[in-house]
Protein backbone atom coordinates (compact mmCIF):
# COMPACT_ATOMS: atom_id res chain seq x y z
CA UNK A 1 0.00 0.00 0.00
CA UNK A 2 1.33 3.68 -0.79
CA UNK A 3 1.02 6.02 2.15
CA UNK A 4 -0.35 8.90 1.08
CA UNK A 5 -1.51 12.31 3.15
CA UNK A 6 -2.90 10.06 5.75
CA UNK A 7 -4.62 7.83 2.69
CA UNK A 8 -3.91 4.04 1.97
CA UNK A 9 -3.72 3.64 -1.98
CA UNK A 10 -3.67 0.24 -3.60
CA UNK A 11 -0.43 0.06 -5.33
CA UNK A 12 0.15 -3.94 -6.50
CA UNK A 13 -2.88 -5.45 -8.88
CA UNK A 14 -3.62 -7.78 -5.84
CA UNK A 15 -4.37 -4.98 -3.87
CA UNK A 16 -6.01 -3.05 -5.85
CA UNK A 17 -8.60 -6.32 -6.63
CA UNK A 18 -8.46 -7.30 -2.57
CA UNK A 19 -11.85 -8.95 -2.47
CA UNK A 20 -12.92 -6.53 1.04
CA UNK A 21 -13.23 -3.40 -1.85
CA UNK A 22 -13.29 -5.11 -5.13
CA UNK A 23 -17.07 -5.38 -7.21
CA UNK A 24 -17.60 -7.47 -9.85
CA UNK A 25 -20.44 -6.14 -12.23
CA UNK A 26 -21.97 -8.63 -14.84
CA UNK A 27 -23.33 -6.56 -17.49
CA UNK A 28 -26.27 -6.92 -19.79
CA UNK A 29 -26.30 -10.40 -20.22
CA UNK A 30 -29.88 -10.89 -20.79
CA UNK A 31 -31.92 -13.33 -22.23
CA UNK A 32 -33.60 -11.18 -25.14
CA UNK A 33 -29.47 -10.29 -26.16
CA UNK A 34 -28.17 -13.49 -25.74
CA UNK A 35 -30.64 -16.59 -26.09
CA UNK A 36 -31.46 -18.18 -29.61
CA UNK A 37 -34.86 -17.69 -28.71
CA UNK A 38 -34.45 -13.78 -27.50
CA UNK A 39 -35.87 -10.73 -29.18
CA UNK A 40 -32.82 -9.90 -30.74
CA UNK A 41 -32.00 -13.37 -31.71
CA UNK A 42 -35.18 -13.88 -33.51
CA UNK A 43 -35.43 -9.81 -35.53
CA UNK A 44 -31.51 -9.46 -35.95
CA UNK A 45 -30.87 -13.20 -36.67
CA UNK A 46 -26.84 -12.37 -38.16
CA UNK A 47 -26.07 -9.76 -35.21
CA UNK A 48 -23.38 -11.93 -33.69
CA UNK A 49 -24.14 -11.65 -29.92
CA UNK A 50 -25.79 -15.47 -30.19
CA UNK A 51 -22.93 -16.17 -31.92
CA UNK A 52 -19.90 -15.01 -30.31
CA UNK A 53 -21.47 -16.05 -26.53
CA UNK A 54 -19.48 -19.39 -25.91
CA UNK A 55 -16.55 -18.42 -26.32
CA UNK A 56 -16.72 -15.36 -23.07
CA UNK A 57 -19.46 -17.46 -21.17
CA UNK A 58 -16.63 -19.83 -19.57
CA UNK A 59 -14.42 -17.78 -18.63
CA UNK A 60 -17.30 -15.38 -17.54
CA UNK A 61 -18.32 -18.46 -15.10
CA UNK A 62 -15.33 -19.38 -13.86
CA UNK A 63 -14.39 -15.50 -12.78
CA UNK A 64 -18.02 -15.75 -11.26
CA UNK A 65 -16.92 -18.57 -9.15
CA UNK A 66 -14.14 -17.31 -8.10
CA UNK A 67 -15.40 -13.87 -7.21
CA UNK A 68 -18.14 -14.99 -5.37
CA UNK A 69 -15.56 -17.51 -3.00
CA UNK A 70 -13.79 -14.81 -2.75
CA UNK A 71 -15.76 -12.43 -1.23
CA UNK A 72 -16.07 -10.06 -3.95
CA UNK A 73 -19.32 -8.05 -4.28
CA UNK A 74 -21.19 -9.25 -7.62
CA UNK A 75 -23.70 -6.62 -8.99
CA UNK A 76 -25.49 -7.32 -12.29
CA UNK A 77 -27.22 -4.59 -14.43
CA UNK A 78 -29.53 -4.71 -17.33
CA UNK A 79 -30.87 -2.70 -19.68
CA UNK A 80 -34.29 -2.38 -18.88
CA UNK A 81 -37.05 -0.55 -21.06
CA UNK A 82 -40.83 0.48 -20.77
CA UNK A 83 -43.31 -0.31 -23.74
CA UNK A 84 -44.29 3.68 -24.18
CA UNK A 85 -40.61 4.62 -24.99
CA UNK A 86 -40.95 6.79 -21.12
CA UNK A 87 -37.02 6.52 -20.39
CA UNK A 88 -35.78 7.28 -23.90
CA UNK A 89 -34.62 11.19 -24.57
CA UNK A 90 -35.46 13.06 -27.33
CA UNK A 91 -32.14 12.27 -29.07
CA UNK A 92 -33.18 8.79 -28.93
CA UNK A 93 -36.84 8.91 -29.83
CA UNK A 94 -35.88 11.24 -33.09
CA UNK A 95 -32.99 8.92 -34.27
CA UNK A 96 -35.41 5.68 -33.89
CA UNK A 97 -38.69 7.61 -34.77
CA UNK A 98 -39.63 6.05 -37.98
CA UNK A 99 -39.37 3.06 -36.72
CA UNK A 100 -41.15 3.53 -33.07
CA UNK A 101 -44.41 5.20 -35.63
CA UNK A 102 -44.17 1.97 -37.44
CA UNK A 103 -43.90 -0.59 -34.50
CA UNK A 104 -40.72 -1.93 -35.70
CA UNK A 105 -38.86 -0.78 -33.00
CA UNK A 106 -36.95 -3.56 -31.68
CA UNK A 107 -37.03 -1.58 -27.46
CA UNK A 108 -40.62 -1.60 -27.95
CA UNK A 109 -40.90 -5.66 -27.50
CA UNK A 110 -37.82 -6.51 -25.49
CA UNK A 111 -35.99 -6.11 -22.13
CA UNK A 112 -39.08 -5.69 -20.06
CA UNK A 113 -38.80 -6.08 -15.96
CA UNK A 114 -40.57 -9.01 -15.20
CA UNK A 115 -40.17 -10.98 -18.20
CA UNK A 116 -38.17 -13.53 -19.21
CA UNK A 117 -36.10 -11.68 -21.80
CA UNK A 118 -35.06 -9.40 -19.09
CA UNK A 119 -33.53 -12.09 -17.42
CA UNK A 120 -29.52 -13.11 -16.96
CA UNK A 121 -29.13 -15.92 -18.97
CA UNK A 122 -28.97 -19.28 -17.37
CA UNK A 123 -25.53 -19.80 -17.48
CA UNK A 124 -24.73 -16.47 -15.59
CA UNK A 125 -27.70 -16.30 -13.01
CA UNK A 126 -27.63 -14.14 -9.83
CA UNK A 127 -27.18 -16.17 -6.89
CA UNK A 128 -28.43 -15.32 -3.52
CA UNK A 129 -26.49 -12.05 -1.91
CA UNK A 130 -26.06 -11.07 -5.24
CA UNK A 131 -27.57 -7.15 -6.65
CA UNK A 132 -29.40 -7.16 -9.29
CA UNK A 133 -30.07 -3.61 -10.73
CA UNK A 134 -32.53 -1.91 -14.11
CA UNK A 135 -30.84 0.47 -15.94
CA UNK A 136 -31.93 2.49 -18.09
CA UNK A 137 -28.97 4.55 -20.01
CA UNK A 138 -25.85 3.44 -21.42
CA UNK A 139 -23.78 4.38 -18.55
CA UNK A 140 -24.79 1.99 -15.23
CA UNK A 141 -24.17 4.85 -13.27
CA UNK A 142 -27.02 7.15 -14.84
CA UNK A 143 -30.19 6.83 -13.01
CA UNK A 144 -29.11 4.06 -11.40
CA UNK A 145 -28.02 2.71 -7.21
CA UNK A 146 -25.22 1.61 -8.57
CA UNK A 147 -22.85 5.08 -7.21
CA UNK A 148 -24.27 4.04 -3.57
CA UNK A 149 -24.37 0.67 -3.36
CA UNK A 150 -20.68 1.07 -4.11
CA UNK A 151 -19.80 3.89 -1.56
CA UNK A 152 -21.75 1.93 1.03
CA UNK A 153 -20.02 -1.50 0.67
CA UNK A 154 -16.75 0.71 1.04
CA UNK A 155 -15.56 -0.62 -2.99
CA UNK A 156 -12.54 1.45 -4.25
CA UNK A 157 -12.34 -0.83 -7.20
CA UNK A 158 -15.11 -2.57 -9.53
CA UNK A 159 -14.37 -5.09 -12.35
CA UNK A 160 -16.98 -5.07 -15.06
CA UNK A 161 -17.85 -7.84 -17.99
CA UNK A 162 -20.51 -8.94 -20.35
CA UNK A 163 -21.75 -7.22 -23.71
CA UNK A 164 -22.01 -4.00 -25.33
CA UNK A 165 -18.12 -3.14 -25.11
CA UNK A 166 -18.55 0.10 -26.79
CA UNK A 167 -21.89 0.85 -26.13
CA UNK A 168 -22.65 0.40 -21.99
CA UNK A 169 -19.17 -0.46 -20.22
CA UNK A 170 -17.01 2.51 -22.22
CA UNK A 171 -19.31 5.43 -20.70
CA UNK A 172 -19.50 3.38 -17.53
CA UNK A 173 -15.90 2.82 -17.28
CA UNK A 174 -15.12 6.21 -18.14
CA UNK A 175 -17.57 7.70 -15.17
CA UNK A 176 -16.24 5.08 -12.63
CA UNK A 177 -12.58 6.36 -13.45
CA UNK A 178 -13.85 10.17 -13.28
CA UNK A 179 -15.48 9.00 -9.86
CA UNK A 180 -12.12 7.43 -8.49
CA UNK A 181 -12.77 3.57 -8.72
CA UNK A 182 -10.17 1.34 -9.92
CA UNK A 183 -11.49 0.00 -12.74
CA UNK A 184 -10.71 -3.73 -14.62
CA UNK A 185 -11.68 -4.50 -17.68
CA UNK A 186 -10.93 -8.61 -18.68
CA UNK A 187 -10.97 -8.86 -22.67
CA UNK A 188 -11.29 -12.61 -22.37
CA UNK A 189 -14.89 -11.25 -20.38
CA UNK A 190 -16.26 -8.85 -23.01
CA UNK A 191 -18.34 -9.28 -25.82
CA UNK A 192 -19.92 -7.23 -28.77
CA UNK A 193 -21.62 -8.21 -31.84
CA UNK A 194 -18.70 -6.63 -33.97
CA UNK A 195 -15.25 -8.15 -32.85
CA UNK A 196 -13.35 -4.88 -34.15
CA UNK A 197 -14.85 -2.86 -31.45
CA UNK A 198 -13.47 -4.72 -28.88
CA UNK A 199 -10.37 -4.46 -29.83
CA UNK A 200 -10.99 -0.53 -30.01
CA UNK A 201 -12.68 -0.86 -27.01
CA UNK A 202 -9.86 -1.84 -25.19
CA UNK A 203 -7.85 1.13 -25.97
CA UNK A 204 -9.78 2.98 -23.76
CA UNK A 205 -9.63 0.82 -21.44
CA UNK A 206 -5.76 0.63 -21.07
CA UNK A 207 -5.62 4.00 -20.89
CA UNK A 208 -8.00 3.97 -17.68
CA UNK A 209 -7.45 1.09 -15.93
CA UNK A 210 -6.43 -2.57 -16.16
CA UNK A 211 -7.10 -5.27 -18.85
CA UNK A 212 -5.83 -8.14 -17.15
CA UNK A 213 -7.07 -11.79 -18.35
CA UNK A 214 -9.57 -13.18 -15.90
CA UNK A 215 -7.47 -15.66 -15.22
CA UNK A 216 -4.74 -12.95 -13.40
CA UNK A 217 -7.98 -11.80 -11.03
CA UNK A 218 -8.41 -15.58 -9.99
CA UNK A 219 -4.52 -15.99 -9.51
CA UNK A 220 -4.29 -13.21 -7.47
CA UNK A 221 -7.66 -14.23 -5.01
CA UNK A 222 -5.34 -17.02 -4.38
CA UNK A 223 -2.51 -15.81 -3.79
CA UNK A 224 -0.56 -17.33 -7.19
CA UNK A 225 0.05 -14.19 -8.24
CA UNK A 226 3.86 -13.04 -9.22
Amino acid sequence: MLQYKGREIPETFAEIIDPKHTALIVHEMLNDFLNPNGEFAKTIPDNGLVKCLPEQVGPTQNLLQEARAAGVKVIYVGWTNYPDNSTRADPEIRMAYDQIMDGTYIMQRCLMENTWGHDVIDELKPEPGDLVINKYKRDAFAGTSLEAILQWNRIKTFIIVGIGVHVGIIPTVSNGVNKGYFVVTPEDCMISHEPDWVEASMKFFNMWGFTNPSTDLIAAWKGEDS
